[in-house]
């Protein structure tokens, strides 16, 4: 899965953000990123286009669980990875609820490239389904207006013969 990504890293340690960086590297990604460490710049690169966010648990602050709040507030569909030096079962579980794609810790950064990748394709999933949803419910307002509106009798009769819907 090489290929280019662009990243939104949250993280207050640029140290830390380039060793995640060159984990993606290591596994032939190309990563476009832009780093931030306050929830004002955060903010600020939401109107962006990013493929994945990658959060420090532990901002001063801010953090992961507030960036996770903000981007279910603004309805974005992009996924979020906590990476973080040591979390809690509790505090893991937390940013699940919220709704992390993953987590990762900063000692064990092995599995990040599939952690984006599997991130990516859920969001995807998540994106073409939401359309979908939306074209569905598009053609229902459009049928349920053709049919309030027809000087015709329309009856729709299911597999029972049961009618289902009718027009005045």
């Amino acid at each position: 899965f090489p290929f280019s990504v662009r990243i939104l890293v949250l993280e207050d340690t640029p140290s830390d953000a380039e060793l995640i960086l060159h984990e993606l590297r290591k596994a032939g990604w190309k990563p476009e990123w832009h780093l931030v460490h306050t929830k004002q710049a955060f903010i600020a690169q939401l109107d962006s286009v990013f493929d994945v966010i990658l959060a420090d648990y532990a901002v001063p602050g801010f953090g992961a669980p507030e960036a996770l709040e903000l981007l279910r507030e603004r309805g974005s569909l992009v996924p979020l990875i906590v990476i973080t030096g040591s979390i809690t079962d509790e505090a893991a579980v937390e940013c699940m609820r919220l709704g992390a794609a993953d987590y990762l810790l900063k000692d064990r950064l092995a599995r990040l490239p599939e952690a984006v990748a599997q991130a990516m394709d859920n969001a995807r999933q998540r994106a073409e389904q939401e359309q979908a949803d939306r074209a569905l419910r598009e053609r229902e307002r459009l049928k349920d207006s053709i049919i309030r509106s027809s000087l015709d009798s329309i009856i729709t009769i299911d597999q029972e013969e049961r009618i289902t819907e009718f027009n005045p």
